[in-house]
């Protein structure tokens, strides 16, 4: 799992990373360096089982740790989720992978309008 991830981060694009998200200049250090954090946990918690069998509930599990074990702001953890589901969206666009174990997931809206 953690490989196709990392593809799907990184992709067999040939144009420069930047250019994948439509913008002329790179990524900032400081979101790249997120975007790494964000992956190494999520495989940390997820990366012993293949990506199809990640269910919805366990995801929604792992926000809710997110929140409350590691008092994540709310939209801390709807920004891990949402860059989490485009990396996997990007691999399955890509045919790295069969599944976006994250598709039925919401992240949380920024001013606590979902409930957990």
């Amino acid at each position: 799992m953690a490989a196709a991830l990392r593809r799907s981060l990184t992709g067999p694009s040939p144009d420069p990373p930047h250019t994948l998200h439509g913008t002329s200049s790179p990524p900032h250090p400081t979101t790249i360096s997120k975007a790494r954090s964000e992956v190494k946990r999520f495989i940390e918690r997820f990366g012993h089982q293949p990506i199809d069998s990640i269910r919805a509930v366990e995801v929604e599990q792992y926000k809710r740790s997110r929140l409350l074990d590691y008092k994540a702001a709310k939209e801390t953890v709807g920004k891990e989720i949402r860059r989490l589901k485009a990396a996997f969206n990007r691999g399955v666009e890509w045919k790295e992978l069969d599944v976006n174990p994250l598709s039925s997931v919401k992240a949380l809206a920024a001013c606590g309008r979902q409930v957990l």
